[in-house]
């Protein structure tokens, strides 16, 4: 299955600054092993997204298909054909 993420301008650096990357996974892959796959391409990205324990960073926001994977099985969520991978990044200021 091939997957088009979307890079957020402040990940840009790990991507050559390439704002969609294409991933290929193999059927029923998770989430995670999306990340694995996107980190061979764009190495330092997971790191962004995913602590040190394979955690969901608390300020990064991951959805399949407009769900937020928190909400559900995680990181742990079954990828599907057609699936859209959406990365946001939290913004901070004040």
């Amino acid at each position: 299955m091939e997957f088009t993420i979307k890079i957020p301008a402040q990940l840009l650096s790990h991507s050559n600054n390439q704002e969609k990357v294409h991933v290929v996974v193999h059927e029923g892959a998770t989430m995670d092993q999306l990340l694995d796959a996107l980190e061979t391409l764009c190495p330092g990205i997971k790191g962004r997204l995913v602590d040190e324990e394979g955690k969901q960073r608390r300020f990064v926001n991951l959805y399949v298909n407009r769900d937020d994977i928190r909400l559900g099985e995680g990181l742990a969520t079954v990828l599907k054909e057609g699936d859209e991978i959406t990365i946001v990044p939290g913004m901070a200021g004040g």
